[in-house]
């Protein structure tokens, strides 16, 4: 059996399937700026970072939708989600209710160390990972290491 190998495409599933949750999670808190204020306050935040983190992730899961600035938005989902469990999730419903939080956190991990990929408006060379690629140079669409082809 042949296997699939396509970490570009693969990369891109993750990207988008992160983005759309974190569009949808952070306009239903911009949607509802009163009820996501009260939350945070609830929990022992202040109400105005509800609406921040409301931004934080609408743009993010932008972002990781258009394969741009895709570093700076997997620490900032990273930081979300590591805050989600600690702080609501697992006092709230124990580790299993972070289950969701959890797989977010890591994809997030996953992006960061990877890079947007290939089909991205971020990309370099359309390399994806490191895999001992030193340098930044383009030939004909690739970074020059035999790991891409």
């Amino acid at each position: 059996m042949k296997k699939f190998k396509n970490p570009n495409t693969a990369i891109l599933i993750l990207r988008l399937f992160v983005g759309a949750i974190f569009i949808t999670h952070g306009v239903l808190k911009l949607m509802n700026i009163a009820g996501t204020e009260g939350f945070f306050q609830m929990i022992g935040m202040p109400g105005w970072l509800g609406v921040a983190v409301g931004v934080v992730e609408t743009l993010a899961g932008l972002s990781m939708v258009l394969g741009y600035f895709t570093f700076a938005s997997a620490i900032a989902i990273a930081i979300i989600m590591l805050v989600a469990i600690i702080k609501v999730k697992v006092p709230m419903g124990g580790i299993l209710a972070a289950e969701i939080d959890m797989a977010m956190l890591v994809s997030a991990v996953v992006i960061f160390m990877t890079g947007p990929g290939k089909y991205s408006l971020g990309n370099k060379c359309g390399c994806v990972g490191n895999c001992g690629c030193e340098t930044n140079t383009c030939t004909n669409g690739d970074c020059g290491c035999s790991c891409h082809k």
